[in-house]
């Protein structure tokens, strides 16, 4: 007698793509939600960080203002939102009072007048977890506030620093996130003028993880519907 398996193969490619989905999203859900961790310590930010490095210098854009919209620098693209820009620039040091970096670096200005940038987002290239930088003069006005991602928490950097603001700033972010954004309060009468080097970012390891796990899911796949 012949069998006739026409009957079992949807329910067997039912259930094979279930197990598929199943172990996909398993493997994009490797942990729980995870509170972000903050570091004024560079050294510290690493030991926790522990991945490879991604280091945007600034060295290698043009200096001078930045146009609002979107602009690629060498690492990580930076996008203005507001109705005017002038002081939001790539900085050169060969131009800049001495108590700047010594090489280029990014100067920001938000809400310096009305209708100036609202808004300074920076967008690394992959999923990241964490990110620092070095900071100069980031608490000149009442608040200069950084968000991770589009919701994540949001950390006010003169709170952090301390005094004008000066020194490394960093968080790790387990939940992962791919943009920052810095922003200060309307009223704030001068605005908010800051420095900043070396931005530094660390990629997710799950975003490996997730490919390896993926691929294994759709071997095993593979393996089910031949032993079918």
């Amino acid at each position: 007698m012949i069998r006739d398996d026409s009957f079992y193969k949807p329910r067997n490619t039912l259930r094979t793509g279930l197990m598929v989905i199943a172990c996909l999203v398993a493997a994009g859900h490797p942990g729980g939600a995870q509170a972000g961790i903050c570091f004024t310590s560079a050294s510290d930010w690493l030991v926790a960080a522990d991945g490879p490095l991604y280091v945007e210098t600034f060295n290698s854009s043009t200096p001078g203002p930045l146009p609002l919209g979107t602009t690629p620098l060498d690492v990580v693209t930076v996008d203005l939102v507001g109705a005017a820009v002038g002081s939001t620039r790539i900085a050169n040091p060969a131009t800049e009072p001495l108590f700047m970096f010594p090489t280029q670096y990014f100067a920001g200005a938000i809400g310096i007048a009305p209708g100036n940038v609202t808004e300074i987002t920076f967008t690394f290239p992959r999923q990241t977890t964490a990110w620092g930088a070095d900071f100069l003069s980031a608490a000149t006005g009442d608040i200069l506030t950084v968000t991770i991602g589009n919701d994540g928490p949001t950390y006010n950097l003169k709170d952090e620093l301390g005094g004008m603001g000066n020194g490394f700033f960093g968080t790790v972010e387990p939940e992962g996130f791919t943009s920052i954004t810095f922003r200060t309060v309307a009223h704030t009468p001068y605005g908010e003028f800051f420095s900043m080097d070396n931005l530094q970012s660390v990629p997710e390891p799950g975003t490996i993880w997730l490919a390896l796990s993926g691929a294994a899911c759709l071997t095993l796949a593979a393996w089910i519907r031949r032993r079918l």
